[in-house]
């Protein structure tokens, strides 16, 4: 069995990347709960409210616009007070 090493230099080339500043892509979602990357590198975003069935499902194109996809899931107030809703896609 072969064991291959990691050039040291490359390894400090990986320590030397900075982290990029966070960045809005799309406003006007309500409570964002879960995130998926589509394949053409689009979001799908499940979103919650504390208003009764209220939960909805969003598609945010890599240029920013929001596309209703689903609309009228079940959410609700939570105990703590907060929103629940959709979170699994």
């Amino acid at each position: 069995m072969s064991t291959k090493s990691i050039p040291i230099f490359f390894l400090l080339a990986i320590a030397q990347v900075s982290a990029q500043q966070p960045q809005v892509i799309a406003t006007g979602l309500q409570g964002p709960q879960k995130i998926i990357v589509t394949p053409a590198g689009n979001l799908l975003v499940t979103e919650t409210s504390t208003a009764i069935n209220a939960g909805r499902v969003s598609l945010v194109t890599r240029a920013g616009s929001r596309t209703l996809v689903l609309e009228g899931l079940p959410s609700g107030t939570e105990v703590t007070g907060g929103g629940s809703g959709p979170t699994a896609m």
